[in-house]
């Protein structure tokens, strides 16, 4: 996950859930360069001892990037089914006026030129 994509969860995630927010504290980050997809996750390595916290941690944060994504496409769609509409309406008026033009034209110019 890139950080600015890391970040915009970070902040949804608090503004729901703010205890779900602290497991994406900075200690996560890598601070050297990191190689091609070594952070895709920010996990950190299993061990023996804490196996089963880390898989629910990293099974929550896939669950919340899911969610994340999900919401901002429901967003999306919104705000574009909402400027088709408005493209619509805007539309009505411009078919009417352009045929109101194409009906009157001779008495339009005729006035405009007299």
């Amino acid at each position: 996950v890139i950080p600015e994509v890391k970040k915009l969860i970070e902040e949804q995630m608090k503004k729901c859930r703010p205890k779900v927010a602290d497991s994406f504290a900075p200690q996560n980050v890598q601070q050297t360069a990191p190689t091609y997809g070594s952070d895709l996750l920010s996990l950190p390595n299993t061990s023996s001892q804490s196996s089963s916290l880390v898989g629910s941690s990293g099974n929550q944060f896939l669950t919340d990037v899911s969610a994340w994504l999900t919401v901002n496409g429901m967003k999306s769609e919104n705000v574009q089914f909402r400027m088709l509409c408005q493209q619509s309406i805007d539309n009505v008026a411009r078919k009417r006026s352009y045929q109101i033009l194409k009906d009157h034209y001779k008495e339009l110019t005729r006035k405009a030129f007299a």
